[in-house]
């Protein structure tokens, strides 16, 4: 491969986001179910949908699992349906676009009660200061008599993916470290309670790359890696006289990562 290096991008800390999938199991739906309605949407505390496969930047049908819910008497039956598309809304805080809405491939009955689906949600974990992709390698000398010379024989792969991020507010601990309390208390009205996972918990990371911000998927894609294993937090909070309070993050590898890159 021969190239100009001199017309190449130098890329830094503006052209490389870290996205983290949260899986989800059937989040109730809005949407009509009338027998002529294929549309249905994510309230938007639950979207953007995250492309669990990793086979591009957009999540797409197989990604998602989607039921229809018959209540009537207990139990409930749960139907799986096929999803044509999955398609974007625009987020009313912000006005972006952001992938949180199926169409199905027929109009549920209004016999229907419910519509629910099975998915990752797409969190970025904010405000992101560091990052860190690192990979050590197993690995043994073998020498052998009569020679000077010494082998080296590889094993297995440990890949790390750490994170820093300034404490902006509890979302992301609620999201990535924490599940809702399920002990012997009530919560006081007006307040919700989580206890903190005790178990490092499978999550999904990518690590996209453009030419502008990549927060704002700016300029030209360049390629993303994805990663499959679980999180680990190092730390909940890191804080002295005068600093901003930190977080750190990191993600235990446990799958052979992949790299998307435009044809």
């Amino acid at each position: 491969m021969h190239v100009d290096s001199a017309l190449k991008d130098v890329l830094n800390s503006k052209n490389v986001t870290m996205e983290v999938g949260i899986p989800r199991t059937r989040v109730v739906m809005t949407g009509a179910c009338n027998g002529s309605n294929k549309e249905f949407t994510l309230a938007a505390a639950d979207y953007p949908i995250y492309p669990q496969r990793g086979m591009g930047l957009t999540p797409e049908p197989d990604d998602v699992t989607v039921e229809l819910v018959e209540t009537g008497t207990p139990p409930s039956v749960y139907t799986e349906v096929v999803v044509d598309s999955i398609d974007t809304v625009t987020d009313s805080d912000t006005g972006d676009l952001v992938y949180g809405k199926v169409t199905l491939h027929e109009a549920p009955a209004a016999t229907v009660d419910q519509v629910v689906i099975t998915y990752y949600e797409l969190l970025r974990p904010y405000i992101a200061q560091s990052l860190k992709i690192d990979i050590k390698q197993d690995s043994t000398e073998v020498g052998e008599l009569g020679s000077e010379i010494k082998r080296t024989s590889y094993a297995g792969q440990t890949i790390t993916v750490s994170q820093d991020s300034i404490f902006s507010d509890f979302d992301v601990d609620k999201k990535l470290l924490f599940e809702t309390y399920s002990g012997g208390y009530t919560p006081q009205d007006g307040y919700d309670a989580y206890t903190m996972i005790t178990e490092p918990a499978t999550r999904l990371v990518r690590i996209p790359m453009y030419t502008g911000a990549a927060n704002d998927a700016g300029g030209t894609f360049l390629g993303c890696y994805y990663f499959n294993g679980k999180i680990v937090p190092k730390s909940l909070g890191d804080v002295k006289d005068g600093d901003n309070m930190t977080r750190s993050l990191e993600f235990s590898v446990d799958a052979t990562p992949i790299l998307i890159v435009p044809e």
